[in-house]
């Protein structure tokens, strides 16, 4: 299962999501990679933001897995996060 804020009811935006703050349980059976969990850590930059709000004028998070609206201090919500996260594992999936 994908444990992020963003399908636990929870009304958070993490921020700073990056390759470091991924964490993944996984097996090897019989030479296949198995991912049993993934979750998202790293809390300390987390901010609750109610549903119909936006946090705006900061660019958070790590410039390098930043979203483009956070980039230009616009209003950042839950799909910035999730495009931080697209970002962050794209290259896993070949993507580049």
């Amino acid at each position: 299962p994908l444990l992020f804020p963003w399908n636990t009811g929870l009304q958070l935006i993490l921020v700073d999501i990056k390759q470091d703050n991924v964490f993944i349980n996984w097996q090897d059976r019989n030479g296949k990679i198995i991912v049993d969990k993934v979750q998202l850590g790293n809390l300390e930059d987390a901010a609750h933001i109610p549903p119909g709000c936006d946090m705006v004028g900061k660019q958070a998070g790590n410039w390098m897995w930043r979203s483009p609206e956070a980039h230009a201090r616009g209003p950042v919500n839950k799909p910035s996060d999730v495009f931080s996260f697209a970002l962050v594992v794209s290259p896993t999936f070949g993507i580049s």
